[in-house]
């Protein structure tokens, strides 16, 4: 094979991506927090070898909106028709919340499932899938 264009950091990119695809996909759910969608896109865009599938949680709001738009260059945007939580999260290795609002944790916090959001960090609690969630307040 010759050196056209490919190098040690070339062919560790794409081994990261194929590994990335071959695995289980992290799912990013989009709450209507106000947050900082660009740069916290522009961030999880630098984590290497991750296969990504966003949900937005409530496409009506205009601001969660945005926050797709920021992040739908991720991954594949993920839908859910809100039956079988457990069942459908079994597809993902991990779960991701960038922009948890103050609604869904407080949702989460008080043993509700009022919203697909709070219903799906709560199903994701129970059956111990690694959860990260980011809270964001503008002060």
């Amino acid at each position: 094979m010759s050196e056209q264009g490919f190098n040690d950091s070339t062919i560790n990119t794409i081994v990261e991506q194929v590994l990335a695809k071959m695995g289980k996909p992290t799912l990013i759910v989009l709450t209507a927090a106000n947050g900082y969608h660009h740069e916290i896109a522009n961030q999880l865009a630098t984590w290497q070898g991750i296969h990504w599938h966003i949900l937005a949680s409530q496409n009506s709001n205009q601001h969660l909106k945005n926050e797709l738009m920021a992040v739908q260059h991720l991954g594949t945007q993920a839908h859910w028709d809100g039956t079988n939580p457990s069942k459908w999260l079994n597809q993902y290795e991990q779960i991701l919340f960038p922009y948890l609002d103050f609604a869904t944790l407080g949702e989460v916090s008080n043993g509700m499932y009022l919203s697909p959001a709070a219903v799906l960090f709560q199903y994701a609690l129970m059956k111990g899938m690694q959860l990260t969630y980011w809270i964001i307040s503008v002060i």
